[in-house]
């Protein structure tokens, strides 16, 4: 009998393992659809839609000038309301993505290009960004709680490239 110990005991864990595995797997696929919707998402209700209502947005495209922090939905919304409505046609391209996750919190970092017309005859918006979200998962459902965004720089010059891939 003491000879098979060992043998269940691996045994468990193998399927214990496979378990964890499945789960993660399942999480890092809820996580990537949220991020899938965001890329699609032409309102601010819409990109929002799986945020936490304390969520953090660190946003480097703020219209609002000193800050780019938004702590908070209203705060969010603030800020996206005027970018969403001066914007049509948006879309957000993920190029990479890479996500990892347990049962309680995730990790989405990717590099995305995002392309909208814009309204009142201003230049179309064509440039690729970088973006790291972190979710936690409230009752069953995953939830962002901070999102942070930046464009890659040339050192030389201290200026941002918007066109890089």
């Amino acid at each position: 009998m003491s000879s098979r110990l060992p043998i269940l005991a691996l045994l468990g864990t193998v399927f214990l393992g496979s378990a964890a595995a499945a789960s993660t797997s399942a999480n890092e696929a809820a996580i990537l659809k949220i991020e899938q919707g965001m890329s699609a998402a032409q309102t601010t209700a819409d990109f929002i839609a799986s945020w936490d209502k304390n969520a953090v947005f660190d946003d480097m495209f703020a219209l609002t000038p000193r800050t780019s922090e938004f702590v908070g939905l209203d705060a969010v919304r603030k800020d996206l309301d005027p970018q969403f409505a001066s914007i049509t046609n948006a879309a957000a391209h993920i190029l990479r993505i890479k996500i990892v996750a347990d049962n309680k919190l995730g990790f989405a970092y990717s590099t995305q290009h995002f392309h909208a017309d814009s309204k009142n005859k201003a230049p179309a918006l064509d440039f690729t960004f970088r973006e790291t979200d972190c979710f936690e998962k409230k009752g069953g459902k995953w939830l962002l709680v901070h999102q942070q965004i930046s464009v890659p720089e040339d050192p030389s010059t201290g200026k941002a490239i918007f066109d890089t891939q």
